[in-house]
Order: C-alpha cells, then sequence, then structure tokens
C-alpha cells in the first residue's frame, strides 16, 4: 500500500512539474530550441558547414539580415573563427533549402581557403589517429531583436561587441552520414543505406537495387559514437550513393564495411577462400538480400582505391553475383604483380559484366614504391586495354586515346562533367565496348594525382550508367 502511494504521488509530483514547465514556457515566450553543428562530406572529407538553430516559432527571412554592406546589419555573430556567409530560414530543417519563413535559421559558413593542400585544416576527423571525435561547440550572439511571424519578439543575447552572453550548439547533424544505420553481423560491423519505406521486405514493394562500397583502410576509423564510420565520412564515394540528389532517381540500399581495421586479417587479399572478413562481409551482402527487396539483377560493386582489391577478389569467387563493377583509384597490374595475369584477369571480368575504371594519369601511389615497374596508373589502364583487346580480342575504351586527347578534364563538376561522361559512353557504345578506361589529365585532380575518384563519384552521369547496368541471369542466393 505504503508503494502504491509513493507511485502515486511521483505521477502528481510529474504532472505538477510538466505543468509548471509548461507554464514557463509560454512565460518564455518564444525562444531558441536547439543549435546544431551542421557537417556535410565534402571532397576532402568531413567538415562542418554550417549552424543550424531550430525556433519555438516560424520566423520570416527578412527578420535575420546578415548584410555585411555598409552601414550593415547583421543579427548573429560567432565567436569561432569562421565566416558566416549567408543566412536564411525554412522549414524544412534541410540546409541550402530557402523559405520565407520557418522555424529554422541556417548559418551557412564559409571555408578559409579553397587549397585543397591545407584541407586537413577542415576536416573533423584526424587522418593520422583514424579517428572522428565529437566536434568542439560552436559559440554564437544574437545580437539584434529578431520579430516572429506572430509579432512577437526574441531579444538579443548580447549587444555587438559584448560577449558576456553567448549561446552554444548541443547536437551534431551530419547529412549523409546520419542516413545510414549501423547493423552487428557476426561481430563484424557494416552500415546500410535504407531506402525511405524499405525497413523491411515487403511483396508489394519493388526490388531496388543493392550497391555494395568496398572501402580502402578508412572503413576502420572509429568516432566518438564509438561506431567505425569512416567509410562514409573521410571521403564522399559511398554516401554520395544516398543522397537524395541521387535517391530521387535512383532509389537504392548501399552497404559498407564499420569494423576495427582488417581484425581477422585478409580484407586485401587476393584469394577470397583465405580471407574470413571478405567472407563475412559477403554473407552480409546476401543477409540483406534476404532481408530487404533488393533486385538482384542490379547489385553494383564500387570501390576506392586498395578497395579493388577485395572488390575483385570477391567478383571472382562469386561472379554471378554483381551486374556491373567500377573502380578509382587503382589499376589491375598493381593489384596481381604480373602482367599476363591481370591481363587475363581483366578479360575475365571484362566478359562477365560492365567495368569502369578510373585514375588520375600521374598517380604513381603503390607502383614503383612496389617495385613492379615505373608506370603511371594512367599508363596502366591504357595497357590494360591494349592487352585485353589484342590477346582476348575484347572492345575496351582506353580512355587515353592518340596523344591524351581523351582524359577527362579532373576540375570540372554539374553539366560538363556529366558531358564528358557522356561522350565516353557514346563512344563506347559505338566501338562496341562494354568496358572503359577513364584518366584524368595530369594536374586537373584537386590535391593529389590519386584523389581520382572526386571526379568519378561527383558525376550524376557515371552513377546513372551504373544503375543502367543489368545482370541477365539475377543473384541466386547460396544455400
Amino acid at each position: 500500500m505504503k508503494r502504491f502511494r509513493w507511485m502515486v504521488m511521483f505521477v502528481l509530483m510529474f504532472a505538477l512539474r510538466m505543468n509548471v514547465c509548461a507554464s514557463e514556457a509560454e512565460e518564455q515566450g518564444p525562444h531558441l530550441v536547439e543549435a546544431s553543428i551542421v557537417t556535410e562530406v565534402l571532397e576532402w572529407g568531413e567538415t562542418v558547414t554550417a549552424l543550424r538553430l531550430e525556433y519555438s516559432e516560424e520566423i520570416p527571412a527578412i527578420s535575420v539580415p546578415q548584410n555585411m554592406q555598409y552601414p550593415g546589419t547583421v543579427t548573429y555573430m560567432l565567436a569561432n573563427d569562421r565566416d558566416i556567409v549567408s543566412v536564411y530560414v525554412n522549414n524544412s530543417g534541410k540546409k541550402d533549402d530557402v523559405q520565407v519563413k520557418g522555424k529554422y535559421v541556417f548559418l551557412n559558413l564559409g571555408l578559409e581557403s579553397e587549397n585543397y593542400f591545407s584541407y586537413t585544416s577542415y576536416v573533423t576527423f584526424n587522418p593520422t589517429a583514424n579517428r572522428r571525435d565529437q566536434i568542439p561547440e560552436f559559440q554564437f550572439y544574437q545580437v539584434n531583436d529578431i520579430e516572429t511571424c506572430s509579432g512577437a519578439i526574441i531579444p538579443a543575447s548580447a549587444p555587438v561587441g559584448d560577449h558576456s552572453c553567448f549561446v552554444s550548439t548541443t547536437n551534431e547533424i551530419c547529412i549523409g552520414t546520419d542516413d545510414f544505420t549501423y547493423f552487428d553481423y557476426e561481430n563484424i560491423g557494416y552500415l546500410l543505406y535504407i531506402p525511405e519505406g524499405y525497413d523491411a521486405k515487403d511483396a508489394n514493394l519493388a526490388d531496388l537495387p543493392l550497391v555494395v562500397h568496398f572501402s580502402a583502410g578508412d572503413y576502420g576509423y572509429s568516432d566518438w559514437t564509438g561506431k567505425y564510420r569512416g567509410a562514409l565520412f573521410t571521403h564522399p564515394d559511398c554516401v554520395v550513393w544516398g543522397m537524395p540528389e541521387n535517391q530521387e532517381k535512383n532509389p537504392s540500399f548501399v552497404v559498407t564495411l564499420a569494423c576495427a581495421s582488417d581484425p581477422e586479417g585478409g580484407w586485401g587479399n587476393m584469394d577470397f577462400a583465405t580471407s574470413p572478413l571478405q567472407q563475412k562481409y559477403f554473407g552480409i551482402i546476401e543477409k540483406i538480400i534476404s532481408d530487404y527487396n533488393v533486385d538482384t539483377s542490379r547489385i553494383y560493386a564500387v570501390g576506392l582505391a586498395s578497395g579493388a582489391k577485395p572488390m575483385l577478389s570477391m567478383m571472382e569467387a562469386h561472379m554471378d553475383l554483381f551486374a556491373a563493377q567500377m573502380s578509382t583509384a587503382y589499376d589491375p597490374y598493381t593489384i596481381y604483380k604480373d602482367r599476363e595475369v591481370a591481363a587475363e584477369k581483366m578479360a575475365m571480368f571484362f566478359e562477365e559484366m560492365p567495368c569502369w575504371w578510373f585514375t588520375g594519369y600521374e598517380d604513381n601511389s603503390r607502383t614503383a614504391a612496389e617495385g613492379i615497374d615505373t608506370w603511371l596508373k594512367g599508363e596502366r589502364l591504357a595497357i590494360s586495354a591494349a592487352d585485353v583487346q589484342e590477346k582476348y580480342g575484347i572492345p575496351v575504351y582506353d580512355g587515353y586515346g592518340e596523344e591524351g586527347e581523351l582524359m577527362w578534364n579532373g576540375q570540372l563538376r554539374g553539366a560538363a562533367a556529366d558531358q564528358l561522361a557522356l561522350d565516353q559512353i557514346a563512344a563506347a557504345e559505338a566501338m562496341g565496348a562494354n568496358d572503359m578506361m577513364t584518366s584524368f589529365i595530369p594536374g586537373s585532380v584537386c590535391y593529389a594525382a590519386h584523389w581520382g575518384w572526386n571526379g568519378a563519384y561527383t558525376n550524376a552521369t557515371v552513377l546513372d550508367w551504373m544503375y543502367a547496368q543489368v545482370n541477365e541471369a539475377p543473384y541466386v542466393l547460396s544455400e
């Protein structure tokens, strides 16, 4: 009976407290609810690009001016060493969605420099420690009153020049990265992008493609939550498949590995049978096929740099699994260490599925250092294309030409870059080639020639090409 009385008292006290909180909120009037840091995975990695301020009432855009032209009227000032380049409002809570009113105010932040050589000063992670810590809080001031749509006033937190009253961020919003869900499979983690409405297998749903991402070593980067999400935040090559601009055209599942770096050995092996981690990743793929509405005629393999090694290893062991393959910043001779073997293997893959290889022409990573030869990666792709055509009679678009005239400008983005891809696809089709090599002109790949993946995975036409490939014999789950 005493326990029952205590429970009744607790409920009454809780209800009273809720009423007090409601009264306090009413007395407080319109106010800031939460301030969040917003990050995006740019071409050099995850970077803080904005702050999102959520208010309790809608605010008209005209009430938050950020006009730096003389005499100038500003609404917000940062204590951090970053510039506010634009301020806008919306009700969606999404960055860059500019509306005339809304409960969310975004402060878009500028970068000190677009110099790729100093990119490490921007990113949220430590490339040396292979870790991403929680981002230190941003502090800002509201220096002028804000009038809401209802006519109420949100008073300034501090006048210009007075830093005695500041507001701090308390949350992180990671665009792209947050859209992946972490799962565990036999003590191996993986990250899965699940399209909206596809949380479980449903006979009433259409089957969707599955993009299988093969990371280089960054799958083992951990973050402050204890999860291994490095394949998402170190480069855009994985998250790009789950971004709204791609999913609106090409809804699909996307999976990548998320565990301590090679905990069981063999991620980079070229023998699937001796790689426990590759085998478990294959098990993850089959589990996704079993649990969700996956179109087994449209399973795609995409790799970043040395992720090409486990990708080709799995492709050879399960040749019926993938409908197409794409690799960036690697080459077959670096993988197989032998020109004859490389030509034989590539011919085998080319006969089975469409393949597209990209590289910065002068990329010399893992070339001369391994004592194989002194060829640059662009030279290796051109030689590979010639070897396969000459020895096996398989047409391959080499993407170089006679004097490099077919190479791409790696700095192009948007429509100009799309046109490069459209032209190459058309040229390959004209010569009857399903398989292509693409090199970027020396000096046109920002930061380093090895970063040729950016020119590939930021190209919407390249992604569309992948989704257009269909396996004539859909994959059947192993027993």
